[in-house]
């Protein structure tokens, strides 16, 4: 008689999970590189439309992020705004990077995000 496998069930893949796995965080930053460059799911451009779809009383409100501060404020902001239930946000992503990881917060995170429109800024990126 064979012996039955035992079942194994898997919890949903978090940041959460991640970082209460991680030692000293060395596990976290990798692994969501890692699955925002696989889902490729960027920002959208801006677009006129985008903002009026989450406007309120014609108010938006926006903070502009780069890879630097999305890994110092970014998130906190994300989580922030959603418990506050605010509706009416938007993150504008300065790099690719920026826009990939907001991306794959989920459709969520991704309809509250754009991409900066480059031509109009004098932004050089890190150290420029």
């Amino acid at each position: 008689m064979k012996a039955k496998a035992p079942q194994v069930h898997c919890a949903p893949l978090t940041r959460e999970l991640l970082a209460s796995k991680a030692k000293d965080n060395m596990v976290l930053v990798p692994v969501v590189d890692l699955i925002a460059k696989t889902l490729q799911v960027p920002c959208p451009p801006l677009t006129k439309e985008l903002l009026a779809s989450k406007a309120k009383d014609n108010v938006v409100l926006v903070t502009v992020v780069d890879q630097i501060v999305m890994k110092k404020f970014g998130y906190s902001f994300v989580e922030n705004v959603k418990r506050a239930n605010i509706s009416y946000w938007f993150v504008a992503a300065l790099d690719p990077w920026t826009s990939l990881h907001l991306g794959s917060m989920g459709e969520e995170v991704r309809s509250h995000c754009f991409n900066a429109p480059m031509d109009k800024l004098n932004y050089k990126g890190q150290g420029g």
